[in-house]
């Protein structure tokens, strides 16, 4: 707590939203304002790519390949199988809202 803070109580309304999988730029079409039924969050073959060009990377050591943390689902500091079948599982995943 900082006591010279004057708005750490305050009531939020922002919106939020993740999709493992959907980093790559081109993979997310928002819109202002968000949620007004114009904006995309996808799973394609971008993020498959993006991933196999990190796989078998780790934080705590030096690429290639270089650890991407987007790519790191469980956020274990590596790349590797687990991070790669949940990309599978959201493969083709559209979200439209």
């Amino acid at each position: 707590m900082h006591g010279s803070v004057s708005d750490t109580a305050a009531n939020r309304i922002d919106k939020f939203w993740a999709l493992y999988g959907a980093a790559n730029a081109s993979d997310v079409k928002v819109t202002s304002p968000l949620g007004d039924h114009n904006d995309t969050l996808l799973v394609d073959g971008l993020a498959l790519s993006d991933l196999y060009a990190t796989f078998g990377s780790r934080q705590d050591v030096a690429g290639p390949p270089s650890y991407s943390t987007p790519f790191d689902w469980n956020l274990d500091g590596f790349v590797d199988g687990i991070d790669l079948n949940q990309l599978y599982t959201n493969f083709g995943t559209i979200w439209k809202f």
